[in-house]
């Protein structure tokens, strides 16, 4: 018995199933003096590792325009140094944006469409 194989774009077939579970890895350097989105990539969700040295402030959504408010501090994401996070119901890596609390460094990202987390 012979069994299709998967399309590898909406080119190649279209209205037909795409394999859309593309992963990947990257890493930025984060500085405390602005706010760095991070690289675009579709994504239903992102893991992000500090490796900075510093706490690391990972906010949702674009941060340029935004009040004094909704950047302050407690409203993000805190990782502190090592510390790994998955950020998921996002679509494109772009929507997280981080800043460190001191300093530069590098962190680490991972995108996926599907987690190796099982839920209940």
């Amino acid at each position: 018995m012979s069994y299709p194989m998967p399309k590898l774009s909406d080119a190649d077939v279209p209205n037909t199933y795409v394999n859309r579970n593309k992963n990947f890895q990257f890493n930025i350097s984060i500085t405390n003096s602005a706010f760095t989105q991070l690289s675009s990539h579709p994504c239903s969700e992102a893991t992000i590792t500090n490796r900075s040295g510093n706490p690391l402030f990972i906010f949702d959504g674009s941060q340029t325009g935004q009040t004094a408010y909704s950047l302050e501090q407690h409203r993000a994401m805190v990782l502190n140094a090592n510390d790994s996070m998955t950020f998921r119901g996002i679509t494109n890596s772009d929507q997280l944006t981080g800043k460190t609390s001191s300093g530069t460094g590098l962190v680490y990202v991972r995108t996926s469409f599907a987690s190796n987390t099982t839920n209940f």
